[in-house]
């Protein structure tokens, strides 16, 4: 328990933070924060050119014996948990007070991509791609965007992909074209024992989430937000995400 408050009480406090100041001027909060990602990001991506081999090498987590390149924000994947945050409020910081996106933020867009592709990082990019689409579909057409839209996405996915495996229609694509496994570098095995997990206790869940891939890797999360949900809070923690 007390693993999963400090994994997500930082998180917490920053969306209670934000709520706090969406009725007065929210730039206030966004500011210190923007600027100190913008810093991390410029950071990151000199070391990336600098050091393409990496700045120093680490395990990819406390539980895991295979060792991988990292740079100033880690490992490659892990980045766009700070890449995209960062490149989200330059945009909204210049929208509220500027009407428009400056060129710092298509800048700092810029130089997240090209981070992304140095360092090889699939996830972050299609990420930054679901990123820009939004974007212009805001922008150009005016369209909102609605929070549902996310949920009807993930629901799809989750039993397209995870649960029907749909991903083997197109395996010749994948496999061919993408040059990509259709495992998506063993994630089907961890959506296999995660999904086993569910089974074994569907109404509470686990708390804790360990699938060991091999004899040296061990994922600490099943690489899906609703089978996360699942196998940590099982149908009642899911229902009460779901409610919230």
């Amino acid at each position: 328990m007390a693993e999963i408050g400090s994994a997500f009480l930082p998180v917490i406090t920053v969306i209670i933070l934000f709520m706090s100041y969406l009725n007065e001027d929210v730039t206030k909060i966004l500011n210190p924060l923007g600027f100190i990602l913008y810093i991390y990001v410029v950071i990151n991506f000199a070391t990336v050119l600098l050091f393409p081999h990496g700045l120093y090498s680490d395990s990819v987590n406390e539980m895991s014996t295979r060792i991988e390149y990292s740079w100033f924000l880690g490992y490659r994947n892990p980045q766009v948990r700070v890449l995209l945050p960062a490149v989200s409020i330059s945009f909204i910081l210049d929208i509220v007070k500027y009407e428009r996106v400056k060129l710092k933020s298509l800048f700092l867009l810029l130089i997240s991509i090209i981070t992304i592709v140095l360092i090889k990082s699939s996830t972050a990019l299609i990420g930054f791609s679901v990123f820009i689409m939004i974007y212009i579909f805001r922008m150009k057409w005016n369209i909102r965007v609605k929070p549902i839209w996310f949920i009807l996405y993930n629901v799809a996915f989750f039993f397209g992909i995870i649960i029907l495996r749909l991903q083997n229609i197109f395996g010749f694509f994948i496999v061919d074209v993408l040059h990509k496994e259709l495992t998506f570098t063993g994630r089907t095995f961890i959506w296999d024992q995660a999904l086993l997990k569910v089974l074994r206790h569907p109404l509470i869940g686990n708390g804790t989430t360990e699938f060991p891939i091999g004899s040296y890797f061990v994922a600490t999360h099943p690489h899906n937000f609703i089978l996360y949900l699942l196998v940590k809070g099982g149908l009642i923690g899911f229902s009460l995400f779901a409610v919230a």
